[in-house]
């Protein structure tokens, strides 16, 4: 358990670290302002989304090919996390530029206090989460082909409820977090650190974007009704 929480931290520590320099250096982010193209403005991908979408399961596969062949684990999984934290570090440095620090601080602040209270909750308590399996993997297929919809809906302009959208992925992926430390903590074995590690991650990620996706629409409805008010 220590052992996979110590990778774990680590892996956050790549990812903030990512985060703040995408954020705070001028140039870093002007360069992540200046690729922020969507695929229907620019129509072609450019190695920024790719690096973003397509090398986190590339790597990933690895990870898991290699997961009991040491170092080659450990390499697959830092570039896994590098490519994984690129994708949020342009998400972050966006919302810095167009003034939504606020919120990614809020949301970050949240996450780690909910990632706190999960992994002490699934460490003391004596109840068996291990048959939530089945139900969550329906839940995640069902919450990516809920995301599909909504990524149509949001080219085609059709109207999607995306606030409940991303609070059932925060229900989602608390819920995930606390069955994956359960099972670290009763069921893998010391040689499947590499995918506990990998799933903790995932979840504590997955939350992360899903509250932060939550809280920056709140405050642009917010905004939309001021704005709206004083007119």
């Amino acid at each position: 358990v220590q052992k996979v929480f110590g990778i774990v931290a680590a892996q956050l520590f790549v990812t903030t670290a990512l985060c703040c320099v995408a954020m705070f250096v001028p140039s870093v982010r002007s360069y992540v302002i200046s690729t922020w193209d969507s695929v229907g403005v620019r129509g072609a991908w450019g190695w920024h989304d790719f690096a973003s979408f397509i090398l986190p399961f590339f790597f990933l596969f690895t990870s898991w090919a290699c997961q009991h062949r040491h170092p080659h684990n450990l390499v697959s999984m830092f570039f896994f996390t590098l490519s994984s934290s690129w994708g949020v570090a342009r998400t972050c440095a966006v919302l810095y530029e167009v003034g939504l620090g606020q919120s990614i601080a809020l949301a970050a602040g949240l996450t780690a206090f909910a990632t706190a209270s999960i992994t002490l909750f699934a460490l003391l308590s004596k109840k068996d989460f291990s048959y939530w399996r089945a139900g969550l993997f329906v839940s995640l297929l069902t919450f990516c082909a809920s995301g599909t919809i909504a990524l149509v809906c949001q080219y085609t302009g059709w109207p999607y409820p995306y606030a409940f959208h991303h609070a059932c992925g925060v229900v989602l992926f608390s819920l995930y977090l606390l069955y994956d430390v359960h099972m670290l903590s009763t069921t893998l074995s010391v040689d499947d650190y590499i995918p506990a590690a990998i799933a903790i991650y995932l979840d504590i990620l997955n939350l992360f974007l899903q509250l932060l996706s939550l809280i920056v629409r709140a405050l642009a409805e917010e905004a939309d009704k001021k704005k709206k008010d004083k007119q």
